[in-house]
């Protein structure tokens, strides 16, 4: 009540709320809810991520509208408040088990809680949407190594591209009467500001409006660049290459391929910031004179379904494949020096780090960051089933032990030569801190120079500003020490 400060709880609801929505008549509030449990211990993907309704006259009638295997979030209200929008990554409504898709914006009836694509056939990953007063909605989508807006309908052959930009778009708003539309841009050569544009139909002509990081801007910065090439199954596998400040398309240069995890993700041309602060890494590793290239392997959003799960049964090789091929082409381009590469990445990355290594000696150093080294332990440890549903089709490892062996890192363990630094939280159970000790005993047996360190209290993904620059620093040291420094450029 705006009458009084102390709140009174008039409903408790048992399990996590993330998003909460009232209807636009005020009468009624829908709440996104997933499953309790702190430190969650195990849980399955798309399981009890569920919307309710509440009437707010008596909220203590809950209405379940949804009830599948899909992971709905940013819920939002049609604006004339008769159904639902939803976005959906992970899982599918009509799914009898969890698998990967796009991401796609459902309309979900409140009578009946079905739920119907609206996009089918998108081939990019919805990554925000905004309803609009005729019931269409503007979507902002990653496509390939850019973001593009689109208008998708009530219908769900209605399907129209409005905008591309290369680069990360994101923050996207748009006023009630749909004249204004305002989102956030990083482009290949310039970081965030905040663009407006006088309408959907004008997203093209959007403008920046602030210039919050202008000086950063002017400052010498890697280049960033689409780089494509195809792996030796024949298919396109694009990326992102990150030149070092004042250096492009020369000879020779010290190399570092970046591996992105998920691996339902993207890189895209863009030099990034708070955006995505996961992400820094290229445009640090460039201003210390590598070339970095960023692979999006099989396995990565933004090129359609079959390209996404086209790693099922195959989680290791392909993308490995995909990777190694990428990496050729710079070799044959005469831009990646062949005796100074090295390789690195984190969570799925890491993974397929541990995979690569195993794979080839080309690697003059490796960093392994919470990677899956034994996917046999890993089922039995980690606190979800996603990870083997998605790469080995929902079935455990003694029923085909065989599968799992040859395309878990560990089953090419004693090919592996390359210098492995290790890095793993903790407390980690999305990637159990075992998989650093069973990847660290495994190498330290061989012989490979590895070292292993393990951030106490930390999860999957590090907390503590001073455990973060530790993490680094420990990286570019062992990157110096087993590739050479790089030749300094300008900073």
């Amino acid at each position: 009540s705006a009458d009084s400060p102390t709140p009174t709880r008039v409903l408790l609801i048992p399990a996590n709320v993330v998003d909460l929505r009232v209807s636009p008549d005020g009468e009624e509030t829908v709440v996104l809810t997933r499953p309790q449990g702190r430190p969650e211990v195990f849980f399955d993907c798309g399981k009890d991520i569920e919307v309710l309704l509440l009437q707010n006259s008596d909220p203590h009638e809950t209405k379940p509208v949804t009830g599948n295997l899909a992971d709905e979030e940013r819920v939002r209200w049609s604006l004339d408040g008769e159904h639902l929008f939803a976005r959906v990554l992970f899982g599918h409504p009509d799914s009898t088990r969890f698998v990967m898709t796009e991401g796609n914006v459902f309309s979900i009836d409140l009578a009946a809680g079905a739920m119907t694509d609206l996009a089918p056939v998108y081939s990019g990953t919805i990554a925000e949407y905004a309803p609009l007063s005729d019931g269409s909605v503007l979507t902002l989508a990653n496509v390939s190594t850019g973001y593009q807006f689109g208008l998708i309908g009530t219908e769900a052959a209605m399907e129209r591209t409005l905008a591309s930009l290369p680069g990360r778009v994101s923050n996207l708003t748009v006023s009630n009467d749909g004249a204004s539309v305002a989102f956030v841009h990083s482009g290949p050569r310039a970081f965030d500001e905040v663009y407006w544009a006088p309408g959907i139909e004008d997203l093209d002509e959007a403008r920046p409006i602030t210039k919050f990081n202008e000086n950063l801007s002017q400052q010498p910065a890697p280049e960033v660049e689409k780089f494509t090439w195809t792996n030796r199954d024949g298919d396109t596998i694009e990326g992102v290459l990150y030149w070092p400040p004042g250096i492009v398309r020369e000879d020779g240069l010290p190399t570092v391929v970046d591996i992105h995890g998920g691996p339902w993700g993207s890189r895209t041309e863009a030099l990034m910031l708070i955006s995505a602060p996961w992400a820094h890494y290229p445009s640090l590793l460039a201003s210390r004179g590598y070339l970095v290239l960023e692979p999006n392997y099989r396995g990565s959003t933004g090129r359609g379904v079959d390209f996404l799960r086209g790693i099922e049964g195959y989680s290791c090789s392909r993308p490995s494949d995909d990777i190694l091929t990428g990496l050729e082409a710079l070799i044959q381009r005469g831009w990646a020096n062949p005796d100074r590469l090295g390789v690195m990445g984190y969570s799925y990355g890491g993974l397929l780090t541990n995979c690569l290594i195993g794979r080839t000696d080309s690697f003059k150093v490796a960093l392994s960051g919470a990677g899956i080294w034994n996917d046999v332990s890993y089922f039995g440890t980690a606190d979800n089933s996603g990870q083997t549903v998605i790469r080995y089709g929902e079935f455990p490892p003694w029923e085909d032990p065989d599968f799992f062996w040859k395309e878990s890192a560990i089953s090419r363990a004693a090919e592996i030569s390359t210098p492995t630094l290790i890095t793993i939280g903790g407390e980690d159970r999305r990637v159990p801190t075992a998989q650093g000790f069973e990847l660290y005993r495994a190498l330290e047996w061989l012989g490979v120079p590895t070292e292993l360190l393990v951030f106490p209290g930390e999860g999957h993904l590090f907390a503590k500003p001073r455990h973060k620059l530790t993490k680094v620093r420990a990286e570019l040291d062992w990157l110096d020490k087993h590739m050479g420094e790089p030749a300094a450029v300008g900073h």
